[in-house]
């Protein structure tokens, strides 16, 4: 699973949440969220208190990973 970072915009944007708020009101670093959404790494925690503050369950912006994606890119990185 990986974080679908356009839902994720477009739901803080409907919520008329800047970016930068929600990481404040959500206790989420900037370097925590970097990594959720570019790293490829979940950290569960994380995702609940932007959800929260969001108020939509985590699944709102979650997304399943395309295995044929993850192939190409374990190629391009070896």
């Amino acid at each position: 699973m990986r974080i679908n970072a356009r839902m994720l915009q477009k739901l803080y944007k409907d919520k008329r949440i800047a970016p930068q708020r929600l990481l404040e009101k959500s206790g989420v670093s900037k370097t925590a969220y970097y990594n959720i959404l570019y790293k490829r790494r979940l950290l569960p925690g994380s995702i609940y208190d932007l959800a929260k503050v969001l108020g939509v369950s985590p699944s709102a912006f979650l997304e399943e990973e395309n295995p044929e994606e993850i192939k190409i890119m374990r190629f391009t990185s070896d």
